[in-house]
Parts: C-alpha cells; sequence; structure tokens
C-alpha cells in the first residue's frame, strides 16, 4: 500500500473521521483508523462503536490532482497518532508507505515517521449498506433543528431515550425532540415523505452530523430499523438508533398563556451573568418578578449574599408574577434560538413557560420553573 497525499486535504478528512473516534473505546480496534486507497480515492473509516462513517478523499478535485502514486491496499493505524503527525507538518505533500511487519511510513522532504499498525482485516465490520426511508432535508434547516434541541438532551443514562433526539414525522414534517425532564426543546423541519417513523437518535450522532456538514445544501437521512445513516457529499455516517419509547410531548407545552415577557435577548443574557455571578453553582437559580412596570432579576445564596438587578429594556401584559428557574437552562434556551428578541410566556406561578420568538412559531423551548421560599 502506497500513495501521496495532499497534507492539508489528508488532514481536512482525518479530521471528518475523529468525528467517531474515541482513543479509549470500549472495543480497543476502534482505536485505530482503516484506510483503503484504490482506484476512488482514499476511504478513511472510523468508529466508537455506535457512530461510524466513511469519509472519502477522491485522486483528482475540482481538476487538481490530490492523490498519486497509488498502490492500492488497506491497513489500520492508529487515529490520534496519525492525526497529530498530519497535523504537525509542513510541507505541502506527505507519503504514506506500508513497509513489511506491518509497519507504515509517513514521510516528507523534510520529515520521517513510522507506526506500528494492523492488519486490515481484524477491523470489525461495519454495514454502511443504505435501507429504510429515504428522506432529502436542506442542510441549513437540519443544522438549525439540532443546534435549537440538542442541548435539552440527557446527560443521565438511567432513561437512555431521553439522552437522544426524538425524531418523529407526521405527515411530512419531521419534529425534532430533546428533554431531559427538567426542560424540552421542540422544532420541526418539512421533509420530502409522508412515511411515518417515530426514533431516538443518540444526541451526540446529531451534533456530529451538523458539524460535518459543510457546502452541502441538502442531506439524505435513510431511516431503518435499528439504524440511521446520514450522505453527505463525501462521507457517509451511520448510528445505531436508541431502543425504548419517547415520552408523548405534545401534552406538555401550554397552549393559552396568561402573562407574556418580550425582551432583547443580549440584554436579558447579561442581566442572568451578572445576577447568576453570586449563585450555588450546582443549582444556579435565580429569580424574575414582573409587572407592567417593572422587571426585576434577583437571587440569594445564603453562604455568598443576594444581587438583584432591574430589566430597563422589556414589555410585559399581564398580572404581577415572580418566576424562580435554572439561570443555566434559560440562557442556553435563548442563545439556542439565535434571535434579537425573545418571548417568554407563562402559564402561572410554578407551571412551565415557554421561551420563543415571534419569527419563528415552530421553535419552542419549555422551561421547568423550581420552587424557592
Amino acid at each position: 500500500m502506497n500513495f501521496t497525499i495532499s497534507t492539508q486535504e489528508f488532514l481536512k478528512t482525518l479530521n471528518i473521521a475523529n468525528k467517531a473516534f474515541t482513543p479509549r473505546p470500549v472495543n480497543p480496534i476502534y482505536s485505530n483508523f482503516k484506510l483503503e486507497v484504490g482506484e476512488n480515492g482514499l476511504d478513511i473509516t472510523s468508529s466508537n462503536g455506535e457512530l461510524s462513517l466513511i469519509t472519502n478523499i477522491p485522486l483528482i478535485k475540482n481538476n487538481v490532482q490530490i492523490i498519486r502514486d497509488v498502490l492500492p491496499g488497506a491497513i489500520l493505524v492508529k487515529g490520534d497518532k496519525l492525526t497529530k503527525i498530519i497535523t504537525n507538518l509542513i510541507d505541502e505533500e506527505v507519503t504514506f508507505q506500508v513497509l513489511i511487519d506491518n509497519i507504515v511510513e509517513i514521510r516528507t522532504k523534510n520529515s520521517k515517521y513510522t507506526l506500528n499498525c494492523i492488519r486490515a482485516d481484524e477491523y470489525m465490520d461495519i454495514d454502511f449498506s443504505l435501507e429504510g426511508t429515504k428522506v432529502t432535508l436542506d442542510s441549513k434547516k437540519f443544522i438549525d433543528a439540532v443546534t435549537q434541541v440538542a442541548f435539552c438532551a440527557s446527560q443521565k443514562q438511567t432513561k437512555l431515550a431521553l439522552t437522544g433526539i426524538n425524531l418523529e414525522n407526521n405527515d411530512g414534517n419531521i419534529c425534532f425532540t430533546a428533554t431531559d425532564g427538567s426542560r424540552l426543546a421542540k422544532t420541526t423541519i418539512e421533509a420530502n415523505t409522508k412515511d411515518r417513523f417515530n426514533i431516538n437518535v443518540p444526541v451526540k450522532t446529531m451534533v456530529e452530523v451538523a458539524r460535518t456538514i459543510f457546502n452541502e445544501s441538502e442531506i439524505d437521512m435513510y431511516v431503518g430499523i435499528r439504524r440511521i445513516w446520514f450522505q453527505l457529499d463525501h462521507t457517509l455516517l451511520t448510528s445505531t438508533l436508541i431502543e425504548g419509547d419517547y415520552p408523548r410531548t405534545s401534552n406538555i407545552i401550554p397552549k393559552n398563556f396568561s402573562a407574556k415577557l418580550e425582551v432583547n435577548s443580549q440584554d436579558f443574557l447579561n442581566i442572568l451573568n451578572r445576577v447568576s455571578s453570586i449563585t450555588d453553582e450546582r443549582e444556579n437559580i435565580v429569580a424574575i418578578t414582573m409587572n407592567e412596570m417593572k422587571v426585576t432579576v434577583s437571587t440569594k445564596a445564603s453562604q455568598v449574599g443576594s444581587a438583584n438587578e432591574v430589566l430597563t429594556n422589556f414589555k410585559y401584559s399581564g398580572e404581577e408574577l415572580t418566576m424562580a428557574f435554572n439561570c443555566d437552562y434559560v440562557s442556553s434556551a435563548i442563545k439556542a434560538l439565535k434571535s434579537e428578541d425573545v418571548v417568554l410566556n407563562f402559564v402561572g406561578q410554578m407551571k412551565p413557560f415557554t421561551v420563543s420568538t415571534t419569527n419563528n412559531p415552530e421553535v419552542i423551548q419549555l422551561i421547568t420553573p423550581v420552587r424557592i421560599y
């Protein structure tokens, strides 16, 4: 096996492969990248056991020779070591050659490295064949949807379904939902199929797919029974699905409200950040007292002190109301909306409230308040 390749293109593709890589996987074989070069260019395969991907560098790209002097073959190389070596190279091209006894030589005009390798046939079989329901999605809308909900997925393994993003296709609209039990985020994007499905995709998979999209205007998603595939221009990602029923959330989001607070996003975030500087880091609870004349954000930490600040730029309608909440939850919700202004809608004391925007009602963030005494 031998090839000479553009260092920049090699590094760019290794960085994509690293999205499915962990240096200490459950199965040690996954600490390696599988490199296979042939007439279609260089394929790099990586996996952490849950998320797997294969990404390709063609021999010629935009009429420029990217890979030359190819001797076909395949080998397994330590992913972190290879990435580190290529990252630090200063030459425009690098030659990769497998020597006897599974030794790889990586050399440029000014440097040479050797790495111990493993035979390619020792890698686990990964099914990259596409099957199931095909859905074509607008790339930007997909990225926005993932950004708007992913942060609400649970970090705890006690309820596995909540560690993923639920995708439910209902008559050509895919609803993205994530919740950890204390907060919830939901948004909807159009799909080109009415085939129904209701699946739980690991949140890491969704985030890494969104981060892998570069110039693609659309991506193809294939929904199977136990797996999901995402097809990009030169990269195919596949992941296991999370088993179990996702909680029904349609009845959780209130439809009628008794009070509404409209604020400038950055102004409100700045106040939350300042006031929360003295809160207990484990809970980070602040309270907001609102009426049509005045809005005050406050907190009190028994071992530290107290803080309060008046919000000057707002519009409030409804009866006077005080609501306490986890500051991180509200701040994350506002940031995910990426809107200049946001609206907080309230049902009443100790009832979940929503954070949304007027220009995109499909995106809803739901926060559960906390009780203070």
